[in-house]
């Protein structure tokens, strides 16, 4: 995810998915998909920590221009730490025997339909400048933000079930805090500080209420249950939307269903700074990213699906 002024933590471990609407169908043939990519923002505060594998190469974490940070999800914290031990053992050896390296894999759209409609819709309204700036309807932003879920899910790994355990045992204290969890994949960190932006929006009179306005009050724990709840994140995934929308607006930037997708995780480096990514690629560049390839796969799978069930 994308933040031009929040700071906010995303674990990518994407592949580029097939251009029809056939999924890979196991993990060998992913591998030839594999594309590890480590990218920050000179723009946002934010850290993408790529592949477990590749977390300490050169470019792996740079933020803020010069500001350099460790992985959050490795801390040597002792708690932390043991626990992951613990738990991964079990989760990896549950993984190769039952061969679910990749639990959601094959239930996305499935997973997705247990979200209560009027989640979404509650998301677009709460985000009047999705239709006010964006000129997104409902329908385009629903699809949009089921497609950021189902890639997600689809990416989610035993080592993503490890960290949701960790910080389900920690109860998002510490260093969890700074974890991806749940279907989304945001941290408790994230939405709150998201929720912070769009206080400060309103006490600068430029917005009326604050959707997010709950999450300032919470607990960690509170905050990572409510990341685990599927009907909470539409809200919280269009949150992430409508920032972008406002901040592509800012830069005469075009807003379209492609752009939003690709600045929830956007993994193109610019020409000249390697170990930054860029927030607003030119168009002609974006056939080059895995994330916006694999949002368009599934915007397309999401409005078939849909499709088949309207002439039902």
């Amino acid at each position: 995810m994308a933040f031009e002024n929040s700071a906010e933590q995303y674990r990518s471990r994407e592949v580029q998915q097939p251009s029809t609407t056939t999924l890979l169908p196991n993990n060998h043939e992913m591998q030839n998909y594999f594309r590890p990519h480590v990218k920050t923002s000179s723009e946002a505060v934010f850290i993408d920590f790529g592949t477990h594998e590749n977390i300490y190469s050169k470019n792996s974490v740079v933020a803020q221009n010069v500001e350099f940070m460790p992985p959050p999800t490795l801390l040597p914290d002792p708690e932390i730490t043991r626990i992951i031990g613990e738990v991964g053992l079990k989760v990896t050896g549950d993984a190769y025997k039952y061969n679910v390296e990749h639990p959601y894999r094959n239930q996305e759209l499935s997973r997705i339909a247990t979200i209560p409609s009027q989640s979404f819709s509650e998301a677009y309204t709460a985000f009047p400048e999705l239709k006010l700036i964006g000129k997104l309807s409902e329908t385009n932003v629903t699809q949009l933000i089921k497609a950021v879920i189902a890639n997600e899910l689809y990416h989610y790994d035993w080592k993503d079930k490890v960290l949701d355990s960790a910080t389900d045992a920690l109860h998002g204290s510490g260093p969890t805090q700074k974890v991806t969890v749940g279907y989304s994949q945001i941290s408790i960190k994230g939405a709150r500080d998201l929720a912070n932006e769009y206080e400060k929006e309103v006490k600068d009179g430029d917005r009326a209420t604050n959707p997010l306005k709950k999450y300032l009050t919470m607990t960690n724990d509170q905050i990572r249950q409510s990341l685990n709840n599927p009907a909470d994140l539409p809200l919280l995934v269009a949150a992430n939307l409508a920032h972008n929308v406002k901040m592509y607006h800012r830069h005469g930037y075009p807003i379209t269903e492609e752009t939003l997708g690709y600045g929830f995780n956007p993994d193109l480096p610019p020409q000249k700074k390697e170990e930054h990514h860029e927030l607003l690629p030119p168009s002609r560049r974006l056939d080059q990213s895995t994330h916006a390839h694999n949002i368009n796969v599934w915007m397309k799978q999401i409005r078939a699906a849909e499709g088949d069930m309207q002439e039902r």
